[in-house]
């Protein structure tokens, strides 16, 4: 028999768990795209081969700094890996298309120029590898180590 006093406590998860699917949901329709980015939408000649991370930044503050210092070690100690950095004020219209709402917003894109990934804020170095190893696990082909 259900115990009327875990009521409030069996509904405030059922909540959570429909909060996160909701919003896992929308970050992921928010990402499907079929827009690609070219090398001459961010400034460059051509897009990393492994990934390109594009860090969207406005005004010098911590976070920005320190997103950058994780991007730029990653990209440092990755073959393959560029890092495109942009102001989002002087890049308004990628950033409104890129629905670039707040800074630092950095956004992973495969080589494809497909968009693959995106963080708000400072974004953890294992949280920005496991998103480059899942861009290159989709990358290959079956029968060449696929599954």
């Amino acid at each position: 028999m259900l115990d009327l006093e875990h009521i409030p406590m069996m509904l405030l998860a059922v909540a959570t768990v429909g909060l996160l699917v909701a919003l896992a949901v929308r970050t992921r329709l928010s990402m499907r795209n079929d827009d690609r980015l070219r090398p001459a939408d961010l400034g460059i000649t051509r897009l990393g081969e492994r990934a390109t991370a594009v860090q969207f930044s406005g005004a010098d503050t911590l976070q920005r700094r320190d997103s950058q210092r994780v991007l730029t070690t990653i990209c440092a100690e990755t073959a393959g890996m560029t890092l495109v950095e942009l102001d989002a004020d002087a890049h308004a219209d990628l950033a409104r298309r890129l629905r670039i709402h707040a800074t630092p917003t950095t956004i992973l894109v495969g080589p494809d120029g497909a968009v693959q990934a995106r963080f708000g804020g400072a974004p953890a170095r294992g949280v920005v590898e496991l998103e480059l190893a899942r861009i290159e696990a989709a990358a290959v082909p079956l029968g060449r180590g696929g599954v």
